[in-house]
């Protein structure tokens, strides 16, 4: 046998390794948000996945949807809801 081994599974070595890192993200959300958000996310990431942005572009979304997430600490639709009853008063 030579010195390399031989791989018995069909798995690609992945330097980054985003397809874990978005499926723990996505665990992140589903156990900090609520469902009404966890469900909005999940329709942006499949757009994403649909229009074929990277991965890597998709973990950054993601994080950055949670983190901000954590801040405002509101549903995303309230925070839609808002901005549209303030264009109308102006």
């Amino acid at each position: 046998m030579k010195l390399r081994q031989i791989r018995s599974t069909k798995e690609e070595f992945q330097v980054h390794n985003y397809d874990k890192k978005i499926v723990t993200a996505h665990k992140l959300i589903e156990k900090e948000l609520s469902k009404e958000n966890v469900m909005l996310i999940n329709k942006y990431d499949n757009e994403m996945a649909n229009y074929s942005l990277a991965k890597a572009t998709r973990l950054k979304h993601l994080q950055i949807i949670l983190n901000l997430s954590r801040m405002i600490s509101k549903d995303w639709n309230s925070r839609n809801n808002q901005k549209g009853n303030l264009s109308n008063k102006l």
